[in-house]
């Protein structure tokens, strides 16, 4: 069967939205508040080519938690009063970037550079570590929160995702192939 450029087209569009549907970014943007008291804090193994340094950003002042390479430190933040966000960022040492978690806005790019996931007894945070996303896998960076900690609503992105695009795309070239069968 000898198809033509616009329906090989399409097939290839349904192959990529079907390809991304999966890579839904669950909590990315997410946020967290102090429920009041000691918050904890692990640093996960990370996968990452620079030196990512974890602070909590709010409330005042600067924590420093650690270096993305010390996996398994815990450290016990100062207690946080009820109500407080909790605004957790890394430093990249070897650029001198800062990203924080919450909304894009909070970031030197607009995006969101932390995905946060809800796990036994907290949160894991994921953080990315470079300019418009880097690879998107947020594993550059990773700690566990735990305590008296629960997640806000994350805040979408305006940024079309992936899937998104291919969609419109697809819708685009269903309609071309359409008009095409029309042709005489």
């Amino acid at each position: 069967m000898t198809r033509t450029p616009v329906q090989v087209l399409c097939l290839l569009l349904c192959g990529l939205g079907a390809a991304t549907e999966g890579r839904a970014q669950g909590g990315l943007g997410g946020q967290l508040v102090s429920t009041g008291g000691q918050v904890t804090v692990e640093i996960l193994f990370s996968s990452s080519g620079f030196t990512n340094e974890f602070r909590l950003f709010q409330p005042p002042p600067v924590q420093v938690i650690g270096l993305d390479s010390e996996t398994g430190r815990v450290v016990m933040l100062t207690p946080v009063a009820s109500g407080e966000e909790l605004v957790f960022g890394i430093f990249v040492q070897d650029t001198g970037q800062t990203f924080l978690m919450g909304p894009g806005g909070r970031n030197p790019d607009g995006l969101a550079h932390a995905r946060v996931q809800p796990v036994p007894g907290g949160f894991e945070i994921g953080f990315e570590d470079q300019l418009g996303g880097g690879d998107m896998d947020y594993e550059d960076a990773r700690i566990r929160v735990s305590g008296p900690v629960q997640a806000l609503a994350a805040v979408p992105e305006a940024v079309p995702t992936l899937a998104e695009w291919a969609a419109v795309l697809l819708a685009v070239c269903l309609l071309a192939a359409g008009l095409y069968s029309l042709r005489p």
